[in-house]
């Protein structure tokens, strides 16, 4: 009998810590802020948690770069466009409590998103974005023979890539600062196992609970 693991990756889904932004519960898409001090000391707190891997891919926003040096010092990641953060548009730099009487955003909440954000990205293209620039990822990891690599992103980013991967509701993936998933997939792109690495959480929490109460 053939060892089906050998035709497998794992690919380690990590969010960037914690921001000013995040702090306050902002959107921040765009914007390019550096970690905080206690985004810092979030991450160098739980480093024994996060797995050995072979190459590191992030986003190029200083966040991510940082955390990915934090979490694997001497491995430079390899930059990839496609997986930066959404663009919030008019919602970007701003929270719920600032935004929860715009009909603008009343309407994206009640639409979980599904609607384009004045000034900013629709789902489906950010959809698309993400999973050709987690495309790009699995293609390289073959070409180079890699068998588990870390890809350090943003909360929106791995809440897409994994939604899409197992054909489930966007916001069922949310994570928090320095948290994310460990994928194991087949030659094709399949997802054959999803566990998560540390627990979740999302600035868009607030609005989704409140709509529901």
């Amino acid at each position: 009998m053939s060892d089906t693991t050998t035709n497998q990756v794992e690919i380690v889904l990590i969010r960037h810590g914690k921001t000013e932004g995040n702090k306050e519960k902002r959107y921040i898409g765009r914007t390019d802020q550096p970690l905080s001090e206690e985004g810092i000391a979030g991450i160098k707190e739980n480093l024994g948690r996060y797995p050995s891997v072979e190459k590191v891919y992030a986003s190029p926003m200083k966040r991510t770069r940082q955390t990915a040096e934090l979490i694997y010092p001497g491995q430079a990641p390899e930059l990839v466009d496609g997986l930066r953060e959404m663009d919030m548009g008019v919602f970007e730099g701003k929270n719920h409590a600032e935004l929860k009487n715009r009909p603008s955003y009343i309407l994206w909440v009640a639409t979980r998103g599904k609607i384009s954000i004045p000034g900013g990205e629709s789902m489906k293209d950010f959809g698309k974005r993400t999973m050709d620039a987690f495309t790009q990822v699995l293609g390289d990891m073959q070409a180079e023979g890699i068998k588990r690599s870390a890809v350090v992103a943003h909360g929106g980013t791995i809440m897409s890539i994994v939604s899409q991967l197992a054909d489930d509701d966007y916001y069922k993936y949310m994570v928090n600062n320095g948290a994310g998933f460990r994928l194991t997939l087949d030659d094709d792109g399949k997802l054959l196992d999803l566990n998560p690495l540390l627990k979740e959480d999302n600035c868009m929490r607030d609005a989704l609970e409140e709509l529901e109460d």
